[in-house]
Parts: C-alpha cells; structure tokens; sequence
C-alpha cells in the first residue's frame, strides 16, 4: 500500500467515526510517528500525510484554478513530489514558464492508482470531507500545526457589558459567508465561517464588486454577512442557489485582513483587540448602507428582499426597554433576535464583548435518560444530563452548582425517568437543541 493509499483509507474510516474518536484514531495513525528516525518508512508517512492534509485544509491557502477533477489510469505509486510542487505554483500564483497546471496534473493523475487519484481530487477541492476542520487536525496533531480561519462572533447578552447606546442590528440566521473582493482582477471569493469555499451564487458576485467600489479601500475588501433565502419567515422563497440574498452587516479592508494569510497563527497579527486601522461600527455601517443603498438604486425592482445584496435592518438603541421593544417586533415576526454592537469598536478575530447575540429563550420539561460523568474539575460528579426530545437525545451540560453535580452522580440511577426543566435558545435543521442550559428537577412531575 502507498502512502497515498494509506491517507485515503484513513480519511474514509474517519467519516464513519464520532467527532472525539476521530481525534484519537489521528493522533495513533500520524501523530505518534513524528519522533520516529528519518530513517525510518513512518517518518516518510507522517511528512507526506500531514503534508496533504496541510494542503487541503489550511484556510489560508488557495489554489488559483478553474474546477479541476483528475481520473486514474494505472495502478500507482503516483507522483505525489510534483503533485506538490504543483500546489505550491498554484498557491503562489506561480505561472512562469509558460506553466500550464491542467496539463502538469494530468501527468501526475496519469500514474496514479483509484485511491491516490480520489486523495488527490480531495486536496485540490480542499475538502477531505472527513468531518476534520482545522481545529479538530490541531487537537490530533497539535496546536499551530494548521492556521484557523477566523472571523468575528458575537457572546450571548450579557447586559452590564452592553456600550450605550448600542448599535442594534437583526439577527440573521442564513450561511454565514465572507466575501473576498479583489478589484483589482475583478475576482470574488465566498467563504464560509470555518474558511471553506462557497462555490455558485454567482447573480451575487458582480454585486459585491460593484459594492466593493463604492467603500473606500485599498483595492479589496471582506464582505462579512449571511446568506439569506426569507426575510423574517414571510415571502419565503425556496432555499435554492439562485434565490439567495447577501445581507451584508460588516466589512474589512482586504489588506487589514489579509496580514492574517501571512501569519502562522492569524491571532498573532491584524484583527486583534480592536487595533486595526479603519473606521469604527458606526462608521462601517453607515458606510455600508450608504453603498448598498446606492447599489440597489440602480435596479427597478418591487421586490426589494432580493435576490440580491442588502443591508441589516439597524437600529441606535439607548437602553435595554428600546432593545426589547424592538426584540418583541422581530420575534413576533418570526426573527431569531437580535445582534448589540458597540458603536466605537473594531473589527475583532474571535469573540470580542463588541458584539452580542441576544435571542429567545425557551423552557421545556423532558425525561431524564442518562447522567453522565464529568471530566476535569467534574471528575468523580456529573458533568451533565441527557433528556429525551422529540426522538433525540441532547445532552445538557451547562446550569449545574459543584453540589448539584455530586448529588446528581451519587444519585444517577434515581434521576433516570425524572423530568428536568431546560431551557434552549435554538433547533438545529436537525431537530435537536442548542445553548441548552439546566434548570431544575421537577418534583411536581
């Protein structure tokens, strides 16, 4: 078996494992090869695998090529040497020579066995499909052993720390995406929250150029916002490509962002701590509804939600009573909440106290099936409770004291059958729960 035969059979086996048994299987299969003699053939195999899965899941590197699958014709070894030296042209833009990539790949799919040729295929659409982002791969293989792709996130409300008065923006609850514009070559990149690539919605592309123009930057910019097919749940259209919106709630000068490609660790340099140059929320949201605004001016359309390129519905709130009035309008409509954003802040990797999420929350009474044992500091108690939903099992793990989570492990099997009071924010597509936080026990049902 080659090396490349040897990684495809490990990325198939991992799309079949639960998420903390992938880790383990990565750490035992690449991970403790690392320390063997350069000598030896398991030194060989932990360069060329975590090579590949470098190439394929760093978001930071891109390979500038028109979609491209490659088809075996032997039975192997491929060539990986200059399968790589390809990846390296093509993510530096490296085309001298008269380098034609198509044809230098088709060479090296030439001697490639069927395994080898679908490993390669993965790398070059950098995407293994092994349930592994780059945040799982540092857990197995170490932290910095892949750049995360990061973006800004939002903490849950917490309301001492919100800045009056406070920017307040709708919740949207789509795809999140970034736009990368480049204006120079007119090219636009749409990216997911984790750094992968969003290929189609191409009505949307020439919109965000044309937006692009009309904010000041250096020759690009980051588009930050979400991928939307319904406006608070009414005029729904079907979640298909064509009829996508892109609200567009922030942006980021392109060479601001792009300091981050540059560095191995992107919370090094950049985006970090509200020290980037630029201007402030306030600013970039009135910057950015003034463009789109203009930009939607040029269309005669009565159907202003789209498909095309929006604004988030915004509001200067000076207190939490004009944020829950406005909090009731959307969720009476069907909204998922609302976003609070410091005026005077910055663009920020990570989740910054800048912005936070405020969002419904539910109460439900549902059986206790398990409890199960806590990790860490929790070791010897609780560390939370599983409840039946709807044919799903959800695990709770958040709303315990130090006391409850002793007394619930000593008393585990008494607790099976019992109903507990959770609340949740959130269903999943799939129909289970998300920020679910306990309650209590009810000794009343």
């Amino acid at each position: 078996m080659t090396n490349g035969q040897r990684l495809w059979a490990l990325i198939k086996q991992l799309r079949n494992l639960a998420p903390s048994d992938k880790i383990a299987v990565v750490k035992a299969e690449i991970g403790q090869h690392w320390l063997a003699a350069s000598t030896s053939g398991e030194f060989e195999w932990y360069t060329f695998a975590t090579d590949l899965i470098r190439w394929a899941s760093d978001p930071y590197v891109r390979f500038y090529l028109p979609a491209y699958t490659g088809a075996p014709s032997v039975d192997g070894p491929a060539d990986f040497d200059t399968f790589t030296t390809i990846l390296h042209r093509l993510s530096t833009r490296d085309f001298s020579g008269h380098f034609d990539a198509a044809a230098a790949l088709a060479m090296c799919f030439h001697t490639a066995h069927a395994d080898e040729a679908a490993l390669m295929n993965a790398v070059l659409a950098k995407h293994l499909d092994c349930g592994m982002a780059a945040k799982s791969w540092n857990k197995a293989l170490g932290a910095g052993f892949i750049r995360e792709y990061e973006c800004m996130l939002a903490k849950p409300v917490s309301w001492p720390k919100v800045k009056w008065p406070s920017l307040v923006q709708v919740k949207y609850n789509g795809m999140r995406c970034q736009a990368h514009v480049n204006l120079a070559d007119g090219t636009v990149e749409l990216l997911s929250r984790q750094g992968h690539k969003i290929e189609g919605y191409n009505h949307l592309r020439p919109l965000c150029l044309d937006l692009a123009a009309r904010i000041p930057n250096t020759g690009g910019i980051v588009l930050d916002g979400e991928l939307m097919w319904a406006r608070f749940g009414q005029g729904a259209r079907a979640k298909e490509e064509a009829n996508a919106d892109f609200v567009v709630y922030d942006y980021v000068d392109a060479a601001t962002w792009a300091q981050a490609y540059r560095a191995n660790d992107a919370r090094a340099v950049g985006l970090l701590h509200g020290k980037q140059p630029g201007p402030a929320q306030q600013a970039r949201t009135a910057q950015l509804a003034a463009a789109i605004g203009a930009l939607n001016a040029k269309f005669d359309t009565v159907d202003k939600w789209g498909p095309g390129i929006l604004a988030a519905d915004t509001r200067m709130c000076a207190n939490r009573a004009e944020v829950d009035a406005f909090f009731s309008e959307v969720v009476a409509l069907g909204g998922e909440g609302l976003m609070l954003k410091d005026p005077h802040s910055f663009y920020t990797f990570g989740r910054p106290w800048a912005w936070q999420k405020y969002k419904p929350i539910t109460d439900l009474d549902l059986k206790i099936v398990r409890v199960f044992p806590g990790k860490g500091k929790y070791e010897g108690m609780a560390g939370g409770i599983e409840v039946a939903y709807k044919g799903r099992i959800v695990g709770i793990g958040t709303g315990f004291s130090d006391e409850q989570r002793a007394d619930f492990w000593a008393n585990r099997m008494k607790l099976v059958g019992k109903t507990a009071e959770i609340q949740y924010r959130e269903i999943t597509p799939d129909g289970s729960l998300l920020h679910t936080n306990f309650v209590r026990i009810r000794e009343d049902k």
